[in-house]
C-alpha cells in the first residue's frame, strides 16, 4: 500500500507539472549602453573607476548588461546613459530609455534646458540649481573617483620641502568668464618674486617666458618642471597647491581640490563661488579673499606650523566622512537608478504565499512529506 501511494503521488507530481509548467528561470539579459570619454570598446573606463563599475554591477542586478558606446550600437540599446558631451544622435524611438547627465563645465556644453538635449533625452541631471525643474531635468553633482588610498598627513610631513607647487595645463581662451589668466598671472608673480618658493609642473607653460624678467627667465628652467606623470610625486612635497578650476561656476567642483586633500597638501582654491556647500573652509585656502597675489604668498609664508596642521587635520576629518560626502560617486549612482527606476519603489511587496511555484507547494505539503 506504502509504495503505491508513492507512485500515486509522483504520477500526481508530473500531471501538476504537466497542467502549470514552471515558468523559466532563464533572464533575458537588456543590452544597456554607457556613453564616456574613453577609448572604445574595451570597458576601460570600468576598470579605472569604481563607481561606473558599481553602476554596471547594480545594472546586472536589474537585469542590464552595461558597455561603454560603441560595444552596442544605439538602435539595439535597451537603455542609454550619457555622462559626456559628445554623444551619438539618440532617434526618438529611443528617447523614453535614454539619460543624460551633464559633469563638465558649463562653458563647454550647451544649457541643461535645451531643446537639443530635450528631444533626445528622457531624463537630464545636473549640477547647475538654476535649471533644475524635477520634472525633465534633476540635480545630480559632479561625481568624484575617490580610488586613491589616503595619504597619512603625519608621514608625509618631513616630505614637505617646498612651499607652493602647481599642476596645470596653460591655456588660452579670450572668453572672461574663464579664469586661465588669472592662473597665468599668479605663476608669473611666483616666478618673478618667490621662484625659490614655487614648483610648477604641466603642458604650455613654456609660452610665458618671453613675459618675465631677464632674472626671472634664467630661473625658469629650475621652476618649471614639464608633464608629471604621477601627481602624488609633485603634491607631497608640497605645502600648498594652486588649485584652480577653469571657471568659476556654481556648483561645478571638479577632481582638482579633492585630487590635492588626498595627497595631503592645502588647496588654494579659486573656483565655484558656492565650494563651502561641498567643501568645509578649513579644508582650503580661498583664492578671492586676497586682492593680489602678494599677499597671498606673505599668508602662505608667514602660515604658523600650528594653523597649517589645522588645516590638514580638518581635511583628513572631511575624508573621514567620504560616505556622507555630496560628491562620492556611489551614492550619485544610487541616485542616478532612482531616477531612472522610480516605479520599483511604488512596487508593492511580494506575497511569499503566491510567489511560490506549484511544484514547490505540493512538496512541502503535509502529504508528501509524510511519506518521504
Amino acid at each position: 500500500m506504502k509504495y503505491l501511494c508513492i507512485i500515486f503521488l509522483s504520477l500526481l507530481v508530473l500531471v501538476v507539472l504537466y497542467v502549470f509548467p514552471q515558468p523559466s528561470t532563464k533572464q533575458t539579459i537588456k543590452k544597456a549602453t554607457l556613453i564616456i570619454w574613453h577609448d572604445g570598446t574595451d570597458d576601460h573606463a570600468f576598470k579605472n573607476i569604481p563607481y561606473l563599475n558599481y553602476l554596471r554591477s547594480k545594472l546586472a542586478e536589474k537585469g542590464y548588461e552595461l558597455h561603454t558606446y560603441p560595444y552596442y550600437s544605439i538602435d539595439e540599446s535597451d537603455l542609454i546613459i550619457a555622462i559626456w558631451k559628445y554623444f551619438p544622435k539618440i532617434p526618438k524611438k529611443k528617447k523614453e530609455n535614454s539619460y543624460l547627465w551633464l559633469i563638465e563645465t558649463p562653458l563647454s556644453t550647451l544649457p541643461p534646458n535645451s531643446e537639443e538635449y530635450a528631444s533626445q533625452f528622457k531624463k537630464i541631471f545636473t549640477y547647475q540649481k538654476a535649471y533644475v525643474n524635477n520634472q525633465n531635468i534633476f540635480e545630480l553633482k559632479v561625481p568624484y573617483n575617490f580610488s586613491q588610498k589616503k595619504t597619512n598627513i603625519i608621514d608625509i610631513l618631513p616630505q614637505k620641502d617646498i612651499l607652493i607647487t602647481q599642476i596645470a595645463t596653460n591655456l588660452y581662451k579670450s572668453n572672461k568668464k574663464f579664469i586661465y589668466q588669472q592662473r597665468r598671472n599668479d605663476s608669473i608673480w611666483l616666478l618673478e618674486n618667490a621662484p625659490d618658493d614655487f614648483l610648477m609642473y604641466g603642458f604650455g607653460w613654456e609660452k610665458i617666458k618671453k613675459e618675465l624678467s631677464e632674472t626671472a627667465a634664467k630661473k625658469f628652467n629650475d621652476v618649471y618642471k614639464g608633464y608629471i606623470p604621477r601627481k602624488a610625486d609633485a603634491i607631497t612635497h608640497a605645502k600648498f597647491v594652486l588649485t584652480y578650476e577653469n571657471t568659476r561656476s556654481p556648483g561645478y567642483i571638479s577632481e582638482k581640490i579633492y585630487d590635492v586633500m588626498l595627497l595631503g597638501a592645502v588647496p588654494v582654491y579659486l573656483g565655484a563661488p558656492d565650494i563651502t556647500d561641498q567643501v568645509p573652509p578649513d579644508c582650503f585656502i580661498d583664492r578671492s579673499q586676497f586682492k593680489t597675489m602678494e599677499e597671498l604668498y606673505t599668508f602662505l609664508k608667514t602660515m604658523p606650523d600650528d594653523v597649517y596642521m589645522k588645516y590638514l587635520t580638518c581635511i583628513q576629518t572631511h575624508l573621514n566622512q567620504w560616505d556622507q560626502n555630496p560628491k562620492n560617486g556611489y551614492r550619485l549612482i544610487d541616485q542616478l537608478l532612482e531616477y531612472i527606476f522610480p516605479e520599483e519603489d511604488k512596487v508593492p511587496p511580494t506575497d511569499k504565499n503566491n510567489s511560490k511555484s506549484n511544484i514547490d507547494t505540493l512538496l512541502k505539503s503535509k502529504i508528501y512529506s509524510k511519506w518521504f
